[in-house]
């Protein structure tokens, strides 16, 4: 190596090293000949856990994580092939960049780092080599990343929101319209309409009102579950009564009617759980199966004994649920995409979901497209002291 250049490449360490005493900021000169040593601050240890003669004996494989390792060769490969045209145009504090590492510590920590890279030159323009100036701005991206799922949680509530409004519009309207044309249909002809006609429109009044109430239920818990305030409250409860009750009332929609076939194979106890939740998953399931099913179709209700289990089966001969939809459909608002022509706001498996899940439960589904769905609940149960 020519002498001058020699004392080039030393009087750039020195200035280097005077510069890197200076501040804060730890400095990594990488020389572009191998012969050459690269140069570190001593701030690299408050930065990296290491003095300066340690950190540069370590492979880069050691100081940086798989991803940012890739970053790094591709930086230093970068400044290689533009050396030599940056060497003729004599500028460059254009050719700077700035990029962020995970690079790990000492301990073991992987720690993030921006890095002011350039290259450095002799006092004559020839480049020499890479030079970063690193920072720990771990914190920051903390803040970053808070702030980021503080902005992605607000998106969530302003599409929840968004999908509640439109889940009332739409589910409110059509039964609302039922409810008022049949009143006036009542007021207007009601001394000259014979009793069939007035019984059909006492018949969509009362399910207008059943649906309005049943969307309504199904929003106030689902407000509850997100807000973290839904609980249970345990008490005895004569369960094998409490189904049939269920069934009873969801039969006594004259378009229900006859459908809904019961078995029930369990001891007639009083058990401990909570009632509330037990209808929200129980008549959830039921309308679900009876919506989803062809008119006339019937839907089995089975309840049995599993050990210290009770075991709920709601089995109908419906559209079914498409195979990659399976893991989607206990999602709030989500509807299958078969499901088009059917009313339904999406809740009803959710609030199924969530019920299960206070009550320590499972839920399993099994389907299959324009076959039918069985959907399995278990939930454990306490006999009452009599």
């Amino acid at each position: 190596m020519p002498e001058k250049y020699a004392e080039n490449i030393r009087k750039n360490k020195d200035i280097a090293a005077f510069i890197a005493a200076s501040i804060s900021d730890t400095i990594w000169m990488i020389p572009f000949d191998p012969a050459e040593e690269s140069f570190v601050s001593q701030s690299v240890y408050p930065l990296l856990g290491y003095q300066p003669d340690e950190f540069l004996v370590l492979n880069p494989s050691q100081v940086f994580n798989e991803e940012s390792l890739e970053m790094f060769r591709q930086v230093i490969d970068y400044f290689r092939e533009i050396r030599f045209p940056l060497r003729d145009n004599g500028e460059p504090q254009k050719y700077a960049r700035i990029f962020e590492f995970r690079m790990i510590h000492s301990s073991a920590e992987t720690i993030w780092v921006e890095a002011s890279v350039n290259i450095y030159c002799a006092a004559t323009g020839e480049p020499l080599g890479v030079l970063m100036a690193l920072r720990d701005v771990s914190r920051r991206k903390k803040l970053e990343e808070d702030y980021t799922k503080q902005l992605n949680k607000q998106v969530e509530l302003n599409n929840f929101k968004s999908q509640v409004i439109s889940t009332i519009s739409h589910e409110f309207r059509t039964p609302i319209s039922v409810i008022y044309s049949n009143l006036q249909l009542l007021k207007k002809f009601r001394y000259n309409l014979d009793q069939s006609i007035q019984n059909d429109a006492f018949e969509l009044t009362t399910m207008a009102i059943h649906s309005l109430s049943k969307t309504l239920d199904n929003l106030a818990l689902l407000n509850q579950s997100n807000k973290g305030v839904l609980g249970f409250e345990m008490q005895d409860v004569q369960l094998i009564i409490e189904c049939e009750k269920i069934a009873t009332e969801i039969s006594s929609i004259q378009q229900n009617q006859g459908r809904i076939l019961t078995k029930f194979d369990f001891p007639d106890i009083s058990v401990k759980t909570d009632n509330k939740l037990l209808h929200h998953i129980l008549s959830n399931l039921l309308v679900n199966g009876l919506k989803f099913s062809p008119e006339g179709k019937p839907v089995e209700f089975t309840v049995r004994q599993n050990g210290d289990l009770v075991e709920f089966r709601i089995k109908d001969e419906g559209i079914g649920i498409p195979d990659d939809e399976l893991s989607q459909v206990f999602e709030s608002f989500y509807r299958g995409s078969n499901t088009r022509g059917i009313k339904g706001t999406g809740l009803g498996l959710s609030i199924v979901k969530r019920c299960v899940d206070l009550l320590k439960g499972n839920i399993n589904i099994i389907s299959k497209l324009d076959k039918g769905t069985e959907v399995i609940v278990n939930i454990p149960y306490e006999r009452s002291e009599q």
